[in-house]
């Protein structure tokens, strides 16, 4: 993993262990972190995120945790903000 500025480039093994190939880090990370927290509910987010590695990596803890619709909503609104104009699948 490459960290330039507060931006992390993940190696392509690492994208594909975290979600196939399919991880982009987007730009609204506290947007999705907040649906992340309520998808894992309070105590749970906390306990995971207390460690040095959830908060640096909160993505890898969402792949784990999320079922595959939320997960693709994670994805969606760390790219985008918000859940506007997402897709229906």
């Amino acid at each position: 993993m490459n960290k330039s500025e507060d931006l992390y480039e993940l190696s392509s093994e690492q994208l594909e262990i975290v979600s196939g190939g399919k991880y982009l880090p987007g730009n609204y990370k506290k947007d999705a972190n907040a649906f992340l927290r309520t998808c894992m509910g309070e105590q749970m987010y906390e306990k995971v995120m207390s460690a040095d590695a959830g908060r640096r990596h909160p993505y890898v803890a969402a792949r784990l945790f999320l079922n595959e619709d939320d997960w693709r909503k994670y994805v969606w609104i760390e790219q985008y903000g918000s859940l506007d104009e997402y897709p229906l699948s």
